[in-house]
């Protein structure tokens, strides 16, 4: 895991994730996803923003990090808006249950999110 990470966003030895940084697997018929979790500060984070785009695999095999937008600002609802895009295999259950376990936004306002999306594209449908 570690060697790809650096690799791919040239994630230095002391950001490495290890066994207390795993969340949780997910099963399909053809692949197993792996899901970790780990905080950093936000100068860290800006570090590891800057060695994805010096990274060996940078504009091939990644094409860098995402900031989730997790704050409501005023009537705006970033991460709402966030979770309306396509998102690949399993990655928006991971993060969404990531979110949760972590308590960084409660369920009862992810399905409150999750709600309003679903109206969204009834509406849209009609």
């Amino acid at each position: 895991l570690n060697r790809e990470l650096h690799e791919e966003i040239g994630l230095c030895k002391k950001y490495y994730l290890d066994a207390s940084n795993y969340f949780d697997s997910y099963v399909r018929d053809n692949y197993v996803d792996h899901f970790y979790v780990k905080e950093f500060s936000e100068r860290d984070f800006e570090i590891i923003e800057q060695g994805a785009l010096e990274a060996k695999e940078w504009g091939s095999e990644t094409l860098g990090l995402i900031r989730v937008p997790t704050e409501d600002l005023d009537s705006r609802l970033p991460f709402q808006a966030f979770l309306q895009h396509n998102f690949v295999a399993d990655a928006r259950t991971q993060l969404l249950h990531a979110v949760i376990a972590n308590s960084i936004i409660s369920e009862e306002r992810i399905n409150q999110y999750l709600l309003a999306i679903e109206i969204l594209k009834e509406n849209q449908e009609k």
